[in-house]
């Protein structure tokens, strides 16, 4: 159909064209195209209505759709009217902000000039997203993956509109560049890519059942819309018998049917016995995309391969009938295989994006985790250098046996150093010097009960000093504190045995001296002392 003049009466019903970048509509966009809402009641172009089925799928798109979780930001509205406080700076960096709903808006008032106008505009709705967002990626997450979503759905719409929209032939143009985006060598080449996609990616891998979708694609293919079509299709629902045509081997390497290509993909085979008993058994499932694809492919080249060959030999007409069957389904599929590659293909790389978030994810969780852990590990390191520091001095403080040796000795050579010392000054020290030792030892003495007399005190003194030999056993008391404690001090229940040992000492050296001859006591008359005196005692 061909396009009315610009301006033409609308429908009553349908509101006015939005005008420019920054229309819009009220409210949320879901449901409302499809009412039939913003539907242009003039006569439009095929390109139009190519356009227009482009545009739904877009919206339908699972970035794109306000339904979906997966929908990354309302592409119906202007930014700005979205965002009112970022408008200076997306002003200033976006010269040509576009929306879905202005896209649709300018279609269907007839203002855009061709196919490529309008691919050109809705790839520009995406271009401004990723233009504005690539500046914010070093401190946003959100802008890096809006920019990749972006550049996934730029090609979600190229690939969309080379299948959906018309396309030049350029093979035989000068200068094909200059056809614009839409013409066949593109769209070749971008199923080509489409294809190396799908290649190498499982079925199962893409979040739908596994093999409905292929299911779906050979059930459309297999679909006999006249009883002339159903013919043609059974041509190519068994495999070729190979002894009755000697020679089809001689063409085809690689045999291919409908029938070993269901049973490859989901394990069902014919209700025709005689059908099924023809089937390879032992041909494996389908695992990736790319092996059914090119199966499905297959049976037509085949056929074209070798009916083509012996065209001019048929006697009976079925070889041209086989051969224009062929073409015909081969047609028919590229046209299902189309969408089908696009839509898988866009599945595919929307998977890839996830998963990259994912790894990218799984990597920050990692690092985070490592660095907690090596933080740990060397807190961990720091408690444990402590502790075995603090347990080295607890072992050396508290290791009894090793520290009642220790003290022992001490005790002992200190005992022996003041005999030496006392022996050496024995002869030198006068009696007022002993008696003067005897008060300070008197003074000091808490344990006797008692006061003595300045002799008393002073001998005690001297005997407490130097020590004594009783029983064949050095015996005495350190007049220095013990190392380690005071005399007086609390003492640590783990040198009890060496407190007892100093009251033993001092005990048995006070009752020795008690018993001495001679001594004379506190209560001992005058002349006694005389006495004692006399006799050098």
């Amino acid at each position: 159909p061909t396009t009315t003049a610009k301006g033409a009466k609308r429908n009553s019903h349908a509101p006015q064209a939005l005008s420019g970048a920054g229309a819009s509509l009220d409210g949320h966009y879901g449901g409302v195209y499809e009412q039939g809402e913003l539907i242009s009641a003039r006569e439009k172009a095929a390109w139009e209505l190519a356009a227009e089925e482009v545009w739904k799928h877009i919206r339908r798109h699972a970035y794109v759709d306000p339904a979906k979780p997966t929908m990354i930001w309302n592409y119906f509205h202007p930014v700005i009217a979205l965002d009112p406080s970022i408008a200076p700076a997306y002003l200033a960096l976006i010269s040509q902000p576009m929306d879905l709903t202005t896209l649709i808006t300018e279609l269907n008032a007839g203002n855009l000039e061709g196919p490529q106008h309008f691919l050109d505009l809705a790839l520009t709705i995406f271009q401004n997203s990723i233009d504005y967002n690539a500046g914010h990626q070093a401190d946003s997450s959100y802008a890096v993956h809006l920019v990749q979503r972006c550049e996934v759905l730029k090609k979600f719409i190229n690939w969309m509109a080379l299948e959906t929209l018309p396309v030049q032939d350029d093979r035989t143009h000068p200068k094909p560049e200059s056809l614009g985006y839409l013409r066949t060598s593109v769209q070749l080449a971008e199923r080509k890519v489409r294809d190396d996609i799908l290649s190498n990616w499982f079925i199962s891998d893409t979040g739908n059942s596994p093999y409905t979708e292929c299911n779906k694609l050979l059930k459309d293919l297999q679909r006999g819309r006249t009883n002339a079509e159903r013919v043609q299709i059974g041509f190519f629902q068994i495999p070729v018998n190979e002894t009755a045509v000697s020679d089809y081997s001689v063409y085809v390497r690689n045999p291919a049917d409908l029938s070993t290509i269901k049973y490859r993909l989901d394990g069902s085979l014919p209700s025709n016995l005689s059908v099924a008993n023809v089937i390879d058994k032992t041909a494996k499932r389908y695992l990736k995309y790319g092996e059914f694809v090119a199966d499905l492919r297959r049976v037509f080249t085949n056929a074209i391969k070798y009916n083509g060959a012996h065209l001019t030999s048929d006697s009976t007409g079925i070889t041209q009938q086989v051969y224009e069957a062929a073409l015909m389904l081969q047609e028919r599929l590229e046209g299902l295989l189309a969408p089908f590659t696009v839509h898988l293909a866009d599945r595919i790389e929307r998977a890839r994006v996830t998963n990259a978030e994912l790894q990218e994810q799984m990597s920050i969780a990692k690092a985070k985790r490592d660095a907690e852990e090596a933080e740990a590990k060397k807190f961990e390191q720091l408690v444990l250098a402590e502790l075995k520091a603090t347990d080295e001095v607890f072992a050396a403080d508290y290791d009894l046996e090793q520290k009642s040796k220790l003290t022992e000795l001490q005790l002992k050579a200190h005992i022996l150093a003041q005999q030496r010392a006392m022996l050496n000054a024995n002869s030198a020290v006068s009696g007022a010097t002993m008696e003067d030792l005897g008060r300070d030892m008197a003074a000091d003495d808490t344990s006797t009960g008692g006061q003595m007399s300045p002799l008393t005190a002073a001998a005690s003194g001297a005997l407490f000093g130097a020590g004594m030999h009783l029983n064949g056993n050095m015996l005495g008391l350190a007049v220095a504190p013990l190392p380690g404690f005071g005399i007086l001090g609390k003492v640590p229940s783990r040198f009890a045995h060496l407190v007892e040992l100093k009251k033993s000492v001092r005990d048995k050296a006070w009752a020795h001296w008690m018993a001495a001859p001679g001594l004379v006591t506190h209560n001992t008359s005058h002349k006694s002392k005389q006495s004692a005196s006399s006799n050098g005692n």
